[in-house]
């Protein structure tokens, strides 16, 4: 299992930080999903996510196989100089 999958926050404070970035992730997401295709990557660029924040997206994505957001998040992420493994 990955270490993402595994993490424990250290205090009620960082798990409640935690919570709710990852709720940012998934409404991204949903808004991602109900874009037409061709619109989802330029959407995605617009809205300028931090390298964190679309790693976030991407992993909170993979995590619920939600491979539309999946694809978009990881080609920016490509674009930026990142390696994803397979």
């Amino acid at each position: 299992m990955d270490s993402y999958e595994n993490f424990q926050p250290n205090s009620e404070e960082e798990r409640l930080w935690t919570e709710q970035y990852n709720g940012l992730s998934n409404y991204i997401s949903e808004r991602i999903r109900g874009l037409d295709q061709k619109e989802r990557l330029p959407v995605l660029r617009s809205l300028e996510p931090t390298d964190l924040s679309l790693m976030n997206l991407y992993l909170q994505a993979l995590k619920r196989e939600d491979y539309e957001t999946c694809v978009v998040a990881k080609e920016l992420l490509l674009e930026r100089g990142f390696s994803i493994p397979n």
